[in-house]
């Protein structure tokens, strides 16, 4: 059985880059106490979700992400633990990318994907990628998709068909309600295990909590989700929390 971890995360401002940094890579400290194999964080957990507007702003901001993400590998060595963050990325060529990052027990990195289905205002700063990569590990053949890409039945099916047993989803899943603790999305509720059930895969979504930019709204609601679409452990819709499961592969 393969040991993970979701660590649903309060969301953080843009520009307070150094502070989230540091408090990530804390929750990696705490998170590893729990003896995890896996460790997954959110979507963009650094900087931010929200960076504009403007693309040089939003330049400026994932100026230290390369930074940080040496900084998670270190960590993830140090620690004996794979770790999936995350990040809003400074590409060579100048443009940004929303990737997700994994990195196994001995700080290498596995695997960099971008996000291929761009939600709302992404596709104004944010590139688009087309990587559908599947890593094989003594944990079990691994796969990435970031937030969106989870409601486009391809992208999952891509993955499965490449023998993933286990997909990692790093979301910013955004909601509107009057009630904290009855926050939802479509994605969460019905979505993911649809897609779950129809590549007979286990999902591990990674969401956040919290009003960001006075206007992203988050649900939270991380999860495991089974071959069959049940949900076997979640969170709630409201508070910074860590969900641990075996996932018996």
């Amino acid at each position: 059985a393969m040991r993970v971890a979701s660590v649903e995360m309060s969301v953080r401002v843009a520009g307070n880059c150094g502070t989230s940094a540091e408090e990530i890579l804390s929750l990696v400290d705490d998170v590893a106490r729990t003896g995890a194999d896996l460790i997954v964080f959110p979507e963009a957990s650094y900087p931010a979700y929200y960076v504009g507007p403007g693309t040089e702003r939003a330049k400026a901001l994932v100026a230290g992400a390369p930074a940080f993400l040496e900084a998670v590998s270190r960590k993830a060595r140090a620690l004996g633990v794979y770790a999936a963050v995350g990040a809003l990325f400074p590409e060579a060529d100048g443009t940004i990318s929303n990737s997700a990052f994994l990195y196994d027990s001995s700080g290498a990195l596995l695997s960099h994907v971008r996000k291929s289905n761009m939600w709302h205002f992404d596709s104004r700063y944010v590139r688009r990628g087309r990587e559908y990569s599947v890593v094989r590990t003594p944990l079990g053949s691994i796969a990435m998709m970031i937030c969106a890409d989870g409601r486009a039945p391809e992208i999952p099916r891509i993955l499965a068909l490449r023998g993933a047993d286990v997909i990692l989803d790093l979301a910013n899943l955004t909601t509107s309600g009057k009630r904290r603790e009855f926050l939802s999305n479509p994605q969460i509720d019905y979505m993911l295990p649809s897609r779950a059930r129809e590549d007979a895969v286990w999902l591990v979504v990674a969401d956040k909590v919290g009003l960001e930019a006075k206007s992203v709204l988050n649900c939270g609601a991380s999860r495991v989700i089974d071959p069959w679409g049940k949900t076997v452990a979640s969170l709630n819709s409201f508070e910074e929390s860590i969900l641990c499961a075996s996932i018996d592969l």
